[in-house]
């Protein structure tokens, strides 16, 4: 009878004991476990950065590789014991050598045609003819809407042929070296005198509203280049444009330019070619206006040239896409 007291008495002790020593495991477990996790989470950073720090090692490697293989091609040898801020001293210098070959390059052949010009008289002639018969292509249809009669018509014609020739010059000599390239305030200079130039003439042989009617002309000058393209291609179809389709045709489009309507210049970015639909179907058979959506149009380059409005849409729509 008093041996089972002392089991019975002895079983709640040792149960206690076990109770602790499971507390004591658990807890030192939760600490192994959290040791771990922090090690883990050490060693994955570590390995992170490493691989991040091997990234960057192997594009500076296939870098210097795709360096040294183009300057292979191009007869540049680094010799082995350069340092490399030697090395990119020594590219710098034979960059600049080449600019300054091209340049030399450029610059001879400039002056020499502008010398054939001065000196042969033929080919003189025939130079100045084409850029002439550019002035009826690119204005004539806004010679067309002065309504003027063909004796003004011409006369303004040979006023902007005056300032494109100004305008050549100035550019002929830039490429010769005649003329710095970073002195813009001479070039804005010569460049405002040939407008001004024109100006006066216009007012001369038209007056003053035909000057009002070359400013706006001027300002939506992108889309006047734009409706040329348009009517040289419906030219050679069945429905080619009217004059007075094609001049409503070139408001429909400046008037897709918000700069335009805020007073300012036709500009590629941001035009509305569905504002400028809805104005075109009042303005173009079914035909044409499908055309005029769908046709690919070439422009000659300039700042603002407009380029083919589906490249425009797409551009547009992949700025949409990004914000």
């Amino acid at each position: 009878m008093k041996a089972r007291v002392k089991i019975g008495n002895a079983l709640p002790v040792r149960n206690t004991l076990l109770a602790a020593l499971a507390v004591i495991a658990v807890v030192l477990t939760s600490v192994w476990m959290r040791q771990s996790l922090r090690k883990t989470g050490a060693d994955n950073r570590a390995c992170a950065e490493l691989l991040q720090k091997n990234a960057t090692l192997r594009a500076q490697i296939r870098k210097a590789q795709s360096r040294q293989a183009g300057e292979e091609q191009a007869g540049i040898v680094m010799p082995a014991n350069m340092s490399l801020a030697q090395m990119d001293e020594a590219r710098r210098a034979e960059r600049e050598e080449r600019l300054r070959q091209i340049r030399v390059k450029s610059e001879a052949e400039a002056k020499s045609f502008n010398a054939r010009i001065e000196n042969d008289h033929e080919f003189a002639f025939k130079y100045y003819a084409a850029e002439r018969a550019k002035i009826d292509r690119s204005h004539g249809l806004f010679l067309c809407s002065l309504r003027l009669s063909p004796e003004q018509r011409g006369a303004i014609a040979e006023a902007f042929f005056a300032r494109a020739q100004r305008l050549d010059l100035m550019r002929r000599r830039l490429r010769a070296g005649e003329l710095p390239y970073d002195d813009w305030d001479t070039r804005k200079e010569m460049s405002d005198q040939a407008q001004n130039e024109l100006r006066d003439a216009i007012a001369g042989i038209a007056g003053e509203r035909a000057v009002r009617e070359f400013d706006q002309y001027e300002r939506a000058r992108p889309a006047w280049d734009y409706v040329n393209g348009v009517a040289t291609e419906l030219a050679l179809g069945p429905a080619p444009l009217s004059l007075e389709q094609a001049l409503g045709l070139a408001s429909a489009i400046a008037g897709g330019s918000e700069s335009f309507r805020m007073g300012g210049n036709v500009v590629a970015k941001g035009m509305d070619w569905q504002r400028v639909d809805a104005k075109a179907q009042a303005i173009l058979s079914a035909g044409q206006l499908e055309f005029f959506a769908k046709a690919r149009i070439e422009v000659e380059p300039g700042d603002n040239a407009l380029a083919s409005r589906q490249f425009a849409e797409f551009q547009q729509a992949l700025e949409k896409l990004g914000k």
